[in-house]
């Protein structure tokens, strides 16, 4: 019997990697050194392992506020590829201390 193998598409045509390698990867570990920071739960980080490992595809980071409001109305993106949940950054205005 022969088996042809074939590899799926990936959702929306083209497989997303968002992971910085070699001297990129350097340089921007470095630039984040001086970056201000946000405490995140385990369940945003998973979504950015998927945003950048391509799991997410076509995403190529959080949905902005057109796509988040035609997926919640439509289940589609802004650009009519099928996608049922939103994947978003939720943060919050914190006071300053002082």
């Amino acid at each position: 019997m022969d088996v042809q193998r074939t590899i799926i598409e990936p959702h929306g045509g083209k497989l997303i990697n968002r992971e910085l390698a070699g001297i990129d990867r350097k340089e921007y570990m470095e630039k984040c050194k001086s970056l201000s920071s946000l405490t995140i739960s385990k369940w945003i980080i998973s979504d950015m392992e998927m945003i950048s490992n391509g799991g997410f595809s076509p995403l190529i980071g959080f949905m902005g506020e057109k796509d988040y409001q035609i997926v919640l109305k439509y289940m589609y993106l802004a650009n009519g590829l099928p996608w049922t949940l939103p994947v978003t950054l939720p943060l919050q205005r914190q006071k300053r201390r002082v």
